[in-house]
């Protein structure tokens, strides 16, 4: 214990056990799937979804909504990012 005083390896233990206070808990992580998000049917394109988030968006941007709602238009990102990734 006195080495560990000594040589200062509290403090990298501190900054290393940090990390985990920052990963997400159960209850940030949504059970939706992109296409209940971007609210696409069956048979979707990815102009379709484009055309579904800029619409969703415009009701919860930060920048421009009535009723900005910042978390909202975060997941709606993410749902872009995915449907991009798997339809690209």
């Amino acid at each position: 214990m006195r080495g560990i005083e000594r040589w200062g390896s509290t403090d990298m233990m501190q900054r290393a056990f940090k990390g985990f206070a920052e990963l997400p808990g159960p209850e940030d992580v949504s059970t939706e799937t992109w296409q209940e998000i971007l609210q696409v049917g069956n048979n979707y394109t990815l102009a379709e979804c484009e055309r579904n988030f800029r619409l969703l968006a415009r009701d919860v941007h930060p920048d421009t909504a009535e009723n900005p709602d910042s978390a909202a238009f975060h997941k709606l990102v993410k749902a872009r990012e995915q449907a991009r990734g798997e339809l690209s």
